[in-house]
């Protein structure tokens, strides 16, 4: 199988403290006032890439973009899975670089995004990988302040069960520009543990600055 894209983009991670109390193991609305300005890498580092310059909810103030780890504490989230991370990278539209390994098709006719399998595989996968992915994988079509595009949640299908994840992967298209990025967001055996109403909340919030 490919190794995606996002295997390679630059980290930023937000930690969400941990709460052991049954009664606030749920989703808590994160304070919407706080953003930042930042600029994202493109994938082609050359004098005609475009870093995306975006402003993102940021209400702990985590240390956003650049090269290397940026790492930050969130504190009044609650959750049994300690982390959220996101890693984010920004691609020219017209390559297909930002499409490639991912498990989607934009359908023409209906004006979304929806998903095939068959993009995010090999041609020298096993074709029984297509059907085991295809149930654990889910698309979903967002918008953000000014720039709309998909999200996927994809499960980890090897290793030990206990330890595995769900991930997700999502683009979003302004203009000229796509921003991408990818982070874990629940642990299996545990769907208390979720971070996707966080993970949306902040991919939301996104606006390009042109």
């Amino acid at each position: 199988m490919r190794l995606k894209i996002s295997d390679y983009f630059f980290l930023v991670a937000f930690f969400i403290a941990n709460s052991h109390a049954e009664e606030q193991r749920q989703y808590i609305p994160i304070a919407t006032s706080y953003f930042s300005e930042v600029n994202i890498p493109s994938f082609r580092e050359n004098s005609e890439s475009k870093n995306c310059h975006i402003n993102i909810l940021n209400p702990y103030n985590a240390s956003i973009g650049g090269s290397g780890y940026r790492h930050a504490i969130i504190k009044n989230m609650k959750s049994v899975y300690n982390e959220l991370g996101f890693s984010f990278i920004c691609f020219e539209k017209f390559s297909d670089d930002w499409q490639k390994g991912r498990a989607i098709q934009f359908d023409e006719q209906k004006k979304i995004w929806i998903k095939n399998i068959k993009n995010r595989l090999d041609t020298s996968d096993d074709p029984e990988l297509a059907n085991i992915l295809d149930k654990v994988t889910e698309i979903k079509n967002i918008k953000a302040k000014n720039s709309q595009g998909f999200a996927i949640t994809e499960d980890d299908i090897n290793g030990d069960e206990e330890r595995r994840r769900r991930m997700l992967d999502f683009c979003l298209i302004h203009k000229t520009q796509v921003l991408c990025g990818n982070g874990r967001i629940m642990m299996l055996n545990d769907p208390r543990s979720n971070l996707l109403p966080y993970a949306l909340e902040i991919i939301q919030s996104i606006e390009f600055l042109d």
